[in-house]
């Protein structure tokens, strides 16, 4: 065997060091325009955890920016009020609930010491929710109101639990702010009506300006897709409606009920 020439070893040591430190790391580019790419196949899997993420932005607005720091320690309780679901939506959400708890995401702080008692309680609640169809009357509010229940519940204060709730908030967390920020841009229909090109050209160029300005938590809420899809859901409200002019320009309006400041405002 040919001998080891021992000054070669430390050499061979500090090149593979060096190829170690010159290694590549891949990150997502979340710039415009590439993060609508990104977020074209994220939204594969959106349904798989959207019960989820409409539960952590219900616990989020509820806690307000003190789940913004990792660490931070909300105080705030969140109090659950159970009553009759509308074609078991209520069990839809219990189920998501559920999976919190159970993940020990939220925590009942009676049961802080026995995650297991907290797992049960959260069955029980998902069990409560499948109401019988049958009833109905006197006999369906007395069963509303013997059902219904107070239960409080706070976010588990470890840095997993609350990187946890972030993470399935942000899944509809473009989708909230893409709305918010078309919602924002109704005002400009209450002096007069605009033609659909022109509103959708200054509602997207407002989103992305406040994109720029970092102003915006994330860049693919300008999505002319996510801004579209607002603008349906306003017209289902009837908060808007869509006409057509004599050179069959298509035009949008605010109802009649929603055209003055107060009441855009608090659409």
């Amino acid at each position: 065997m040919r001998p080891v020439n021992p000054d070669v070893i430390p050499s061979v040591g500090g090149e593979r060091g060096q190829l170690m430190n010159q290694r590549d790391i891949v990150v997502p580019n979340t710039s415009l325009p590439n993060v609508f790419e990104l977020s074209y196949y994220a939204n594969t899997v959106l349904s798989v955890f959207v019960m989820e993420s409409v539960v952590a932005n219900a616990v989020a607005s509820l806690v307000g920016d003190r789940l913004v720091t990792i660490g931070d320690t909300p105080k705030k309780s969140i109090l659950i009020s159970k009553s009759k679901p509308c074609e078991n939506l209520l069990a839809i959400i219990s189920d998501a609930l559920e999976d919190l708890v159970v993940a020990e995401v939220l925590v009942n702080p009676k049961n802080s010491n026995n995650p297991t008692a907290d797992s049960e309680w959260a069955r029980r609640i998902a069990k409560s929710s499948f109401w019988d169809e049958d009833t109905g009357g006197e006999e369906e509010e007395n069963s509303f109101n013997s059902y219904q229940t107070k239960v409080e519940l706070e976010v588990a204060a470890t840095p997993e639990a609350l990187e946890r709730l972030q993470y399935f908030q942000r899944m509809l967390g473009p989708l909230i702010e893409g709305y918010w920020l078309s919602s924002c841009n109704l005002v400009r229909l209450l002096d007069d009506n605009m033609s659909e090109a022109e509103f959708s050209s200054i509602t997207n160029s407002y989103a992305k300006e406040r994109i720029f300005k970092g102003l915006a938590t994330y860049a693919e809420s300008c999505a002319m897709d996510t801004l579209r899809n607002s603008w349906k859901v306003f017209a289902h409200w009837e908060v808007i409606s869509y006409y057509y002019k004599e050179d069959k320009t298509k035009m949008v309006q605010l109802q009649e009920g929603y055209r003055t400041e107060d009441n855009s405002a608090h659409s």
